[in-house]
């Protein structure tokens, strides 16, 4: 069988990314989505209303489309200067795709603050949110009473980096590919579908990043997938039935080898998909290989690669990670060679994915750089290969995941 070219394992990298990029566009497209919000305004004679969702600002309504026999009519806008989001207004549920909205079903409701600390307790009617952002499973969180419908936005862990090779200095010696971001889902529900008073809430731990090597002529470790977060109606988690949503966690980073070092990609199965980690160069410099982690719109970023070694015995920085467009939006630089660290992705100051970590430097006469460690729901970064007589770079941990209840009664 004949061996392949550089230029070939560069052309295949190149059209996976493609492809993939592809085939997430079309599922954002085509996949309708449900959530809550509340009314702020409505045209009766259009049939049309304008909706404040959760964590939006009046200048981010959105126009929804009113059927003949779901018209509201308590409205937020002659009281919302001076409430706020208590002012009062019909809580609609909202069904379609950006552009091509509807209502579904609305409620009458003057929210007020609601009172989650004790359940039990009859909960006042209005909204309030509820975090988990502690990995855990299955914890039980009891409904309280009174809860007409709960929103929920999960967002699973992010993959590990992982470590880069150790070789001969005529050899190339790749770092190893970064981890992908965590997927987001969100989806709402009417608490009278239930059968059950309580919820089991399951929340992912960021992959470990693979250690660094400390032997002659070896390949790196993998780093390690992320954990899924769920919302399930029973322990079983086995049990599609007892599942109320699933985000699955993102992928670890492969390790550097004499040939590749690819980043880990982020499981197409949600809403929103993280972004894939950068893979290392498979020339073991800066060259032929994605080394930038991937943002993501709404999930996780994807880390930035661990930099390798040429045949030459050249050095290069590490791979930038990436950003969510939701919270930070700017990259974070690699690890400057020689031997530069790379730096740790940084926690948004609200419950959102956070910056990826960014990939390590590599040194021709000392250890490799480690790969930062990422932030919230952030893939981490990969790390930097290095000579023989040298460790190699390990790579960063990804960031935990979190859950968000948005609770309406």
């Amino acid at each position: 069988m004949p061996t392949k070219t550089m230029g070939e394992y560069r052309f295949a990298q190149e059209f996976r990314d493609i492809i993939r990029q592809i085939v997430r566009k079309v599922i954002r497209d085509e996949v309708p989505s449900l959530k809550m919000g509340k009314v702020y305004s409505v045209d009766s004679v259009r049939q049309l209303a304008w909706i404040l969702f959760p964590n939006e600002t009046i200048d981010n309504l959105v126009k929804v489309h009113c059927a003949a026999d779901k018209i509201p009519t308590k409205t937020m806008d002659s009281d919302f200067a001076e409430l706020g989001y208590d002012a009062p207004g019909d809580l609609v549920r909202v069904w379609g795709k950006p552009g091509s909205l509807f209502i579904l079903d609305y409620y009458s409701g003057v929210p007020s603050t609601l009172d989650l600390s004790t359940s039990g307790e009859t909960a006042a009617q209005g909204l309030s949110i509820v975090r988990f952002t502690d990995p855990q499973s299955n914890t039980v969180w009891p409904i309280p009473v009174g809860v007409k419908a709960i929103s929920y936005e999960a967002v699973s862990a992010a993959g590990g980096g992982a470590s880069g090779r150790r070789g001969a200095a005529d050899t190339v010696r790749c770092g190893g590919g970064a981890g992908s971001g965590g997927n987001r889902v969100t989806n709402i529900f009417l608490t009278e579908e239930l059968t059950v008073s309580s919820l089991f809430i399951t929340v992912g731990a960021g992959g470990a990043g693979g250690v660094g090597i400390t032997e002659n002529d070896t390949d790196g470790f993998n780093g390690s997938d992320g954990g899924l977060s769920a919302i399930r109606t029973s322990t079983a988690g086995s049990d599609s039935t007892q599942t109320i949503c699933v985000a699955g966690g993102g992928h670890g980073g492969l390790a550097g080898t004499a040939t590749s070092g690819n980043g880990g990609s982020s499981p197409e199965s949600a809403s929103w998909m993280g972004g894939d980690g950068g893979s290392a160069s498979i020339e073991g410099g800066v060259n032929g290989g994605t080394i930038t982690g991937a943002p993501s719109i709404g999930a996780g970023p994807g880390g930035g690669a661990g930099a390798g070694l040429t045949e030459d015995n050249l050095e290069s920085d590490g791979g930038t990670g990436g950003f969510a467009g939701g919270g930070f939006n700017q990259h974070l630089a690699g690890g400057v060679a020689p031997g530069g660290d790379g730096l740790d992705g940084g926690d948004n100051a609200v419950l959102s994915p956070g910056q990826a970590g960014s990939g390590g430097a590599s040194d021709v006469s000392g250890p490799g750089g480690d790969g930062g460690n990422g932030g919230r729901a952030a893939g981490g970064g990969g790390g930097a290969a290095s000579l023989n007589g040298h460790d190699s770079g390990a790579g960063g941990d990804g960031g935990n995941g979190y859950i968000v209840l948005t609770v309406y009664t």
